[in-house]
């Protein structure tokens, strides 16, 4: 029978979960099409020969994920939990190419059954940690009744599997399906469905204002942090979001990635009373600010040259650092936030939440953070 299926109370679905995510699209494709065949000829090893050949078919010729040989595993039968829970995740990952086929997730959940009730693996408890947001169809798919074949007995075992399935599953999909209604008792952080409004960027804190600001600026701490910056996303950096209305407030799912493994992941959640303001950078205001303030800048680069010239004191060498700090730092800080995501038709969305925090998702299109801003200000001043 299938685990609940939130990632947070099994540390070896976490990983495996993750591990599925990060694995090469072949490989997946490759588990899916191994264990559909085995729950259509229902075996309990999939052979040597006949994983080979499918290998052979999907051009994988090394499968090593999460420190496990995938081949090896999909051979002999995986011999602990760990191993188990990687084979499942990496069969559930497989289906992110056919989230749009219904036969095919129809297919999936028979043969899910099937493993389920036979297997030790665990396949829809997969779904959740796996698919995250996407996994709706395949919840869709787990809901329709299966037709009924074999003994009563049987077909009865495989409506309860699914149910408990379903009941075990957090995502609005499978509430919708199993016939959940949102009620007030709900906590902060359930989703409340599909089409609910959501953003997704790189994660990046405002910059001070004011005083702060100026003095950000001028003392060229604001070059540093781009240094920083660049320094960081050279070496693979990432810092991706997800900012979600759901019911009773907000959901903030961010991850720290480095070399395209994720190393961090958390949730925050805030109540609609917390929000404080919400507004996305628009696309032609920002400009006017932007060129006066490089202008300026440049002025002052140019002015502090003139200076060097004529005067050629040491003095003047602080001067005309302090002035090329103030334009690269005005620069890079005003010019790569609204700039380069314009032309792209890009905007940041920002938010401040109570007590003092605020921050802002980057790189996000334009037509979405309409939308978010615009369900969230309803949410709010309801």
């Amino acid at each position: 029978m299938p685990r609940p299926t939130s990632a947070k109370t099994d540390p070896s679905l976490r990983a495996a979960a993750q591990a599925a995510r990060e694995a090469p699209a072949s490989v997946a494709a490759l588990v899916l099409d191994v264990l559909s065949r085995q729950a259509e000829g229902r075996l309990l090893f999939a052979g040597k020969e006949h994983v080979a050949k499918k290998a052979e078919t999907h051009g994988v010729t090394a499968a090593e994920v999460g420190g496990e040989d995938v081949l090896l595993l999909l051979e002999r039968g995986p011999e602990t939990e760990r191993q188990r829970a990687l084979i499942a995740a990496l069969m559930v990952e497989g289906l992110r190419g056919h989230l749009d086929d219904p036969k095919r997730l129809e297919r999936f959940a028979r043969h899910a059954d099937w493993l389920e009730l036979s297997t030790d693996y665990a396949p829809y408890a997969a779904i959740d940690p796996v698919l995250e947001d996407d996994a709706g169809p395949v919840w869709r798919a787990v809901g329709v009744v299966p037709a009924a074949t074999g003994s009563e007995a049987a077909a009865a075992a495989r409506r309860t599997l699914r149910q408990v399935a379903l009941r075990h599953s957090v995502h609005p999909v499978a509430a919708e399906v199993r016939g959940d209604a949102p009620s007030a008792a709900r906590g902060v952080g359930d989703d409340e469905g599909a089409d609910a409004a959501a953003v997704e960027g790189r994660l990046m804190r405002l910059p001070p204002t004011g005083f702060r600001g100026l003095l950000r600026l001028v003392s060229g701490f604001a070059v540093l942090e781009w240094v920083v910056r660049g320094i960081l996303f050279a070496l693979g950096l990432r810092r991706p979001a997800k900012l979600r209305v759901v019911e009773g407030g907000l959901r903030l799912k961010k991850r720290v990635v480095l070399l395209g493994r994720v190393i961090r992941e958390t949730d925050e959640t805030y109540t609609d009373r917390a929000v404080a303001s919400v507004g996305r950078t628009h696309r032609w205001p920002a400009l006017p600010l932007v060129a006066g303030a490089l202008a300026f800048a440049g002025g002052v680069v140019i002015g502090g040259v003139w200076l060097f010239e004529g005067m050629r004191s040491g003095e003047t060498v602080l001067l005309l650092a302090a002035a090329a700090a103030i334009f690269i730092g005005g620069g890079l800080d005003l010019g790569l936030s609204i700039l380069l995501p314009a032309r792209k038709k890009q905007v940041a969305v920002e938010l401040a939440v109570l007590p003092k925090r605020r921050f802002q998702l980057v790189a996000v299109p334009e037509a979405r953070a309409e939308a978010f801003v615009a369900a969230l200000r309803d949410r709010v001043t309801r």
